[in-house]
């Protein structure tokens, strides 16, 4: 008797555990998707929790761009030409995202808009990445990713992103993030990263 009592209050804590982190993970996703939408992301772009890094819109190189995307249908016309990106940061991480020092802390939200235009007026996804607690990623620094539809609203899609991680793997000198467009005000950078 004891046994089954205490199989049925271990079932009850585990039960208990999935749905608080099923909740919590709810509650982050809510946060994120409110951070997104309710941002105008203009050439009048005014936001206190966020800083934008570029001045004008990014000219991503082709292989990036060609990673860095949802669905081919967020690409109607060229899924593997170039693409564009304003960039922001959340304050936490803004001093590091500027210096390209240090380890951004927990809870740092660097988001990526996406164009299919050199002007920025054709907005296609928003990408984002989220510094998670130490432990959800260690091997690629615990960077949760997510792509967001064009108004910036809806998931697409949210966790360990394969083509995010393979993109990101190879900045572990910059805490994963790439800061290739932090010359931004250069219109026509490289096809290199």
């Amino acid at each position: 008797m004891n046994r089954r009592l205490v199989l049925v209050v271990l079932l009850a804590i585990g039960i208990a555990w999935l749905a608080w982190r099923n909740i919590r993970s709810a509650k982050s996703a809510e946060k994120l998707v409110q951070l997104v939408a309710s941002t105008t992301f203009d050439d009048d772009f005014q936001n206190s929790q966020l800083t934008r890094v570029t001045d004008v819109p990014f000219r991503m190189s082709r292989p990036s761009s060609t990673l860095c995307r949802g669905s081919i249908a967020s690409y109607p016309d060229n899924p593997h030409g170039y693409h564009y990106c304003h960039v922001f940061v959340s304050e936490p991480g803004a001093n590091v995202l500027l210096s390209g020092k240090g380890t951004y802390p927990v809870g740092t939200v660097i988001i990526k808009q996406k164009f299919t235009d050199a002007s920025g007026s054709n907005t296609t996804l928003f990408t984002v990445m989220e510094k998670m607690r130490k432990g959800y990623d260690t091997e690629f620094g615990d960077w949760e990713y997510s792509v967001f539809d064009s108004n910036g609203k809806d998931i697409q899609s949210r966790g360990r992103i394969k083509s995010c991680i393979s993109c990101h793997a190879a900045f572990s000198d910059t805490d994963y993030v790439t800061r290739a467009y932090m010359n931004s005000s250069l219109p026509w950078p490289s096809d290199e990263h």
